[in-house]
């Protein structure tokens, strides 16, 4: 059920794309034998298994971090950011009402150590993973999830190719 009314403000946004799950989709069939059946359940535990445990360490890193901040410095504010994923894309979001508060920048350090951790898994996994932070205007909707032009530029971010000129 939509709301009747909307917060809107600042919000950091990290948008992050896991690479190469295409090409490793495209390549498949129905399989007809039992090794092709095999091939296929290897091909959706290198994807599908990888996205899944990807999302799992970073719930995790968030709890683990805020069980660990709270506890050293005695807040009793939840710490986590929201987190939404779909297909093989993350994103990650908080509001920064207030980014003088304690509170918000450590929000802002746990997205970064995530995004930062998540792309080493990546990379140690045989995965790219790109992706774009960026803080701007948003809201929340009844779901939770982040919506306006923060998520836009952070995805907008994870697209951009660098300007490669020759020499």
């Amino acid at each position: 059920m939509a709301k009747d009314k909307y917060d809107f403000g600042w919000h950091m946004v990290a948008f992050l794309d896991v690479q190469g799950q295409r090409e490793k989709f495209r390549r498949l069939k129905v399989p007809t034998t039992d090794a092709e059946k095999q091939a296929v359940a290897e091909v959706v535990l290198q994807t599908a298994g990888f996205v899944d445990s990807l999302r799992d360490q970073l719930r995790e890193e968030f709890r683990d971090f805020e069980e660990r901040v709270s506890k050293s410095w005695g807040l009793r504010v939840p710490l986590q950011p929201k987190f939404t994923g779909f297909s093989d894309s993350l994103v990650v979001s908080i509001p920064l009402w207030n980014v003088e508060d304690l509170t918000s920048i450590t929000k802002i350090y746990s997205i970064l150590s995530a995004a930062c951790n998540a792309m080493a898994k990546c990379f140690s996994k045989g995965h790219a993973l790109r992706g774009g932070i960026e803080i701007g205007l948003a809201s929340e909707l009844e779901s939770g999830e982040v919506y306006g032009t923060a998520l836009l530029e952070a995805y907008l971010w994870r697209a951009v190719k660098p300007n490669i000129r020759e020499s």
